[in-house]
């Protein structure tokens, strides 16, 4: 049985907090940014995180700032603090060191802009390539939505700048697995936003998994009519992935689940 410590404080200033739980058994962790649009949502262990705890996973869910408590960039900031603090309390709290980060919608844009752009993770001595892998559930690839609100521009343009994950790639190893998930039936316009994505990371040679699957936004998260929470199985997929996909142009065609 693991443990679940509530409410550590990884951010005593801005008293920004995460939920852990912890199997020392495993030395598997995924840590969970969720969505919301950067304006609402919170830590709380939905269906798929409570089922990756009772498959033998450690779990950490984290809460950063929102709007209109926030501005761009400090939630990119604050969850780049949490992992940096998950990789230093390992020991302390007794999870495993084969850490995936998952991130649904808005947490999938954040966890975009840690893996590419580098400034982030770097103010601790971190990288990509300290991590196993990222899965990006349904990111918006551009500058988020709510980031055009906050510079009063319209929340429909296409902007690619400094607050757009896809501005920062580059032809190089990230020395972390990158898998994509959109879905068929996704927001406007984020399954082609995904798909332009998915060609962007192909033209610069950076391997990755990208998978299409049936439903609507972040639907794999939940479960479907079947009962089947179908990202579990990717992140499954992403544990037992010892290829290293940033050495080669390869990469895997759209799957649907």
């Amino acid at each position: 049985m693991g443990k679940k410590y509530e409410d550590v404080v990884y951010d005593s200033e801005r008293d920004l907090k995460m939920d852990i739980y912890a199997d020392e058994e495993s030395e598997n962790t995924v840590f969970y940014i969720h969505g919301g649009g950067l304006e609402c949502g919170d830590k709380t262990f939905g269906p798929m995180l409570g089922e990756l705890c009772s498959s033998g996973f450690s779990v950490i869910s984290v809460d950063y700032r929102l709007y209109p408590r926030a501005k761009f960039p400090e939630f990119i900031e604050d969850c780049a603090k949490a992992l940096s603090f998950t990789v230093e309390n390992r020991k302390k709290y007794g999870y495993g060191g084969r850490i995936v980060i998952v991130g649904g919608s808005a947490g999938a844009y954040i966890s975009l802009m840690l893996y590419f752009d580098e400034r982030y993770l770097k103010k601790y001595g971190l990288s990509a390539k300290d991590f196993h892998g990222f899965l990006i559930d349904s990111a918006q690839p551009t500058t988020h939505f709510n980031v055009l609100r906050e510079r009063n521009l319209p929340t429909y343009a296409v902007r690619v700048d400094d607050a757009a994950p896809i501005y920062f790639i580059e032809n190089k190893n990230y020395g972390a697995l990158l898998y994509i998930v959109t879905y068929k039936n996704d927001m406007f316009c984020r399954k082609e936003q995904n798909e332009m994505l998915d060609k962007t990371l192909q033209s610069y040679g950076v391997g990755h998994k990208f998978f299409v699957l049936a439903g609507g936004h972040c639907s794999g998260e939940w479960p479907d009519e079947k009962g089947e929470i179908r990202l579990l199985s990717i992140i499954d997929e992403m544990i037992d992935d010892k290829t290293n996909l940033h050495g080669s142009k390869g990469r895997s065609m759209p799957r649907e689940r």
